[in-house]
């Protein structure tokens, strides 16, 4: 479910090229500062509750669908932003097409073994906010009024 979000969100990146990753997913910046600095937690989380290939149709509504933020049933979900498991789906295909370049979006798109595509990703977001995956954050002139909802 993480990858299939991740594949079409991969898709608006290869779409709108010039376009800010949070428009693209539909987060305030202070909302995608947040899932950048929390990448390694998120991930920790999701292998350690066994929810990264789950079948267990609740998960959707905690971490894929729009929310006013993810349902982690902890102290942080209050911060944390909604969809953040598509977002997570994100980074490893954008983890998965850096380690292997040859692969074409088509190929992408039709491949539907996300056992496969995560081992070969390698994603491993480092707990502390680190990451190898670089965000486009660029602003485009004439579309900042979106910077200000929610803030």
């Amino acid at each position: 479910m993480i990858l299939y979000e991740g594949k079409k969100l991969i898709l608006q990146d290869a779409l709108l090229t010039n376009t800010p990753d949070e428009y693209k997913i539909g987060y305030t910046p202070k909302q995608m500062k947040w899932a950048v600095e929390n990448e390694g937690n998120i991930w920790t989380y999701f292998v350690e509750q066994n929810y990264v290939f789950s079948d267990d149709r609740t998960l959707k509504t905690r971490f894929i669908n729009v929310a006013p933020f993810s349902k982690f049933n902890n102290e942080i979900e209050q911060e944390s932003p909604g969809r953040i498991g598509a977002w997570i789906g994100w980074q490893i295909i954008r983890k998965y097409l850096q380690e292997n370049p040859e692969v074409t979006l088509q190929e992408l798109l039709l491949d539907m073994d996300s056992q496969r595509i995560l081992q070969a990703s390698k994603y491993k977001p480092e707990v502390n906010g680190d990451s190898t995956v670089k965000y486009n954050t660029k602003k485009k002139e004439g579309v900042d009024e979106l910077y200000h909802y929610a803030e």
